[in-house]
């Protein structure tokens, strides 16, 4: 396989990714998707929280490092799905730790 190939595949990878990450968001109604159809970023917000606040909540529990983006005065949570050695079950897996962790601290929101 050439370097080429090699860089295609894992391109193509990435946005498959995104699409497992953009299809969860869609498909459930406590999510407002922000981003493009067809971009490796995928942005959301998880039951109207402020993105800043739910992001920073996760690190500071050591539960998940995310970040957050602001455009038009709108925050997001910001999923880039860059990194190639992560499996469709990662982002899955993301998902739930966000709403496990909202789940189980409600008095932080």
């Amino acid at each position: 396989i050439s370097a080429f190939t090699k860089c295609l595949l894992t391109f193509k990878f990435q946005f498959m990714l995104a699409d497992v990450a953009i299809n969860y968001v869609k498909d459930h109604s406590d999510y407002t998707f922000y981003s493009y159809d067809d971009s490796i970023s995928v942005c959301f917000n998880y039951k109207n929280i402020p993105a800043d606040k739910l992001c920073t909540l996760l690190y500071e529990y050591a539960e998940l490092v995310i970040g957050f983006g602001i455009i038009k005065e709108i925050t997001f949570v910001r999923l880039v799905t860059i990194n190639p050695s992560n499996t469709k079950n990662d982002i899955l897996d993301l998902f739930k730790i966000i709403e496990d962790f909202v789940k189980n601290n409600k008095n932080l929101f």
